[in-house]
This record gives structure tokens, C-alpha cells and sequence, in this order.
């Protein structure tokens, strides 16, 4: 029960607080200050926009994996030049064929990344059909020469019976990988 005093001017009770029943706070304005710290501000500026910029940012890898995963032809033309350094790294670090294996060899890599990079069937296509296939999609005239060139020395090396500078051939492949990639 509380304790009530009668106030002489009103006639009506007054009451007295309770300390050990009031709130910790007794400063109201804790309760009515309505301005925003910048932290409160920042977050929400941070929920608003992280997440539409993360979504911008993933979409293309989202769709770029989706496009490996369903369309073959753009897979080889991805990763045409990885697989053709990856074998030519092995060719280097297991080189204990002869020249003519070699020469062999580098053809075929030379030829499997051509025919990826381009979309072609097989790997038996000759030196004059890969010209015409780099003229149709427009590479540079320089590349199609090389391209042709390094081609015919492959050919000519691997029937004829003298032994070529297989790390010069080496280099110049690579090389060639290289340029028709960035091309």
C-alpha cells in the first residue's frame, strides 16, 4: 500500500515514489531521443547495396559456368589453351622420345588446340585448311602465316630423315599457342 499525503491547496492525494519500484533510468529522454548514430546508417546502407552488388557480380560467373557445363563448343574453345600448355609442360619435363616423336607430338598438340580453338573435327586437317578456317574468322594475316608455316616444318620434319632443333621447335610453338590465343 502506498502512502498518501492530502495537499493542502487541492484536497486531492499525493503520492510519494517508491524508489525500489522506479526504472533504472529515470531520464526519459533515453527513451525519446529519436536521432540515428552513423553505425545505424552504415548498416543499413550496407543491407540495402551489398547485396544487389554481390548479385552483379556473381550473375556472369553463374552464367559463365552454366555455359560450360551445357554448350561443348564453347568448353573446348575455353580451355583449348590450358590443355595445350598443360601438354606441352609434359612434353618438356618427359622428354626422352626422339626428334621424330617429338615433332610428332608438338603437331599434335599444335593441331588439337587449332581444332578446338576453332571448333573443327578431328586433328587431321592439313595446312591449307587451317588457313582457310583462320581467314573465315578473321585472324590476323601475320598468324595465319606462322600458323601455316610452323605447320609444313612439322610435316616435313617428321618424314625427313635429318633431326631437327626440337627445342627451337619447342619455343616457336608455344609461341605460336600464344599469339593465336591472344588473337
Amino acid at each position: 500500500m502506498e502512502p498518501q499525503s492530502e495537499s493542502s491547496s487541492t484536497g486531492s492525494p499525493h503520492r510519494e515514489p517508491i524508489e525500489d519500484i522506479n526504472p533504472l533510468y529515470l531520464d526519459m529522454q533515453e527513451f525519446t531521443d529519436r536521432s540515428r548514430s552513423g553505425w545505424f546508417w552504415l548498416t543499413v546502407v550496407l543491407a540495402l547495396f551489398v547485396p544487389p552488388a554481390c548479385f552483379m557480380f556473381f550473375i556472369p560467373l553463374h552464367h559463365k559456368r552454366q555455359r560450360m557445363k551445357f554448350d561443348s563448343a564453347y568448353k573446348r574453345r575455353m580451355e583449348a589453351f590450358r590443355q595445350a600448355q598443360e601438354r606441352l609442360n609434359r612434353l618438356t619435363s618427359g622428354h626422352n622420345g626422339g626428334a621424330r616423336e617429338t615433332v610428332r607430338e608438338l603437331s599434335q598438340i599444335v593441331r588439337t588446340y587449332i581444332g578446338d580453338r576453332l571448333n573443327l573435327k578431328g586433328t587431321a586437317f592439313t595446312s591449307r585448311e587451317v588457313e582457310e578456317q583462320l581467314r573465315q574468322r578473321e585472324f590476323r594475316e601475320e598468324h595465319i602465316v606462322e600458323t601455316r608455316d610452323l605447320l609444313e616444318k612439322y610435316e616435313s620434319l617428321q618424314y625427313a630423315a635429318g633431326q631437327g632443333d626440337t627445342e627451337a621447335l619447342l619455343v616457336e610453338s608455344r609461341r605460336l599457342i600464344e599469339k593465336l590465343e591472344n588473337s
